[in-house]
């Protein structure tokens, strides 16, 4: 409603970005959205998508090819501390989980696969930062995540922190061992998009990854390199991805330069930056787009 009738007017060249919501829930559960969206390719110029699958995501809802442009969120990797990972005698094996309480981060399957794989590995402990807002559902999903706690009887092994302040954050990431990340595609739609941002930040501190085949968290976890991903909801796959890297610690630290390398490579904030202001440049008439 404003961006479309200022380029007719300017002819200024109109770039738009994509995130997740806006490409899955919205137009699926809002069709007219649909009808929007291709008045909008139609007359933008550039689309920008986090990865691969949102390209293809936005090319199912009528975008053509050649105005898809991938470009990767940014984190800060100076802000990160990189530090490998290791076990010392009697230490619990610690999973960290950061998310909010919504259905499409798989936070049950979490604690009921994390539940199977205790009988094989006692020695863990599950700290899961995030909460509810004041969303009815999400209180709701909490609710039954601490129910799920109780009945397995594993209470004093699952810690619900809460929202935490991001130093505070960053100290749990620090303390942590593996992350666990299983995003699932919600009933009404709702997906990741891209990837979280808490998957991107665990990497680039060393931590392995333990995630799903879901949008496009295969472009940040690199399968059996710095890190193992299962299919969506299947609480089997996931307990058994949990108990190997429990049981494999010999293994953190190659996982964990190798996921952080790959961050400074594609996720770096002032790289992607940088990647950006080109694109910009290039849209403007300083160089080609192709």
């Amino acid at each position: 409603r404003i961006a479309l009738p200022v380029k007719r007017i300017t002819h200024l060249p109109l770039i738009t970005t994509f995130y997740g919501y806006d490409m899955s829930s919205l137009p699926q559960n809002h069709p007219v959205w649909r009808e929007r969206y291709k008045v909008l390719f139609r007359e933008g110029d550039i689309f920008l998508c986090e990865g691969p699958h949102m390209a293809h995501q936005l090319e199912l809802l009528g975008c053509t090819p050649d105005k898809i442009r991938v470009h990767h969120l940014g984190v800060d990797v100076k802000r990160i501390e990189f530090i490998p990972r290791t076990l010392r005698s009697g230490e619990p094996v610690r999973l960290l989980l950061a998310a909010s309480f919504t259905e499409k981060k798989g936070i049950p399957y979490a604690i009921e696969a994390f539940a199977k794989a205790l009988e094989k590995h006692p020695n863990m402990e599950l700290r899961i930062i995030g909460d509810a807002s004041n969303n009815t559902k999400q209180q709701g999903l909490l609710r039954y995540c601490q129910r799920l706690v109780m009945e397995a009887k594993i209470s004093d092994k699952v810690f619900f922190l809460g929202y935490l302040p991001y130093p505070d954050y960053v100290r749990e990431l620090q303390s942590a061992h593996l992350f666990l990340a299983p995003s699932v595609t919600a009933a009404d739609g709702d997906v990741e998009g891209g990837a979280p941002v808490a998957i991107i930040e665990a990497s680039a501190a060393g931590l392995p990854i333990i995630s799903t085949w879901h949008c496009d968290i295969p472009s940040v976890v690199l399968h059996e390199r710095s890190g193992l991903l299962v299919k969506e909801r299947d609480i089997e796959q996931l307990a058994a991805a949990i108990s190997h890297l429990a049981a494999s610690p010999q293994q953190w630290t190659k996982m964990g330069h190798v996921g952080r390398r790959h961050v400074e490579l594609e996720y770096s904030a002032s790289r992607q930056s940088e990647r950006l202001e080109e694109l910009y440049a290039q849209l403007i008439g300083y160089g080609s787009i192709e």
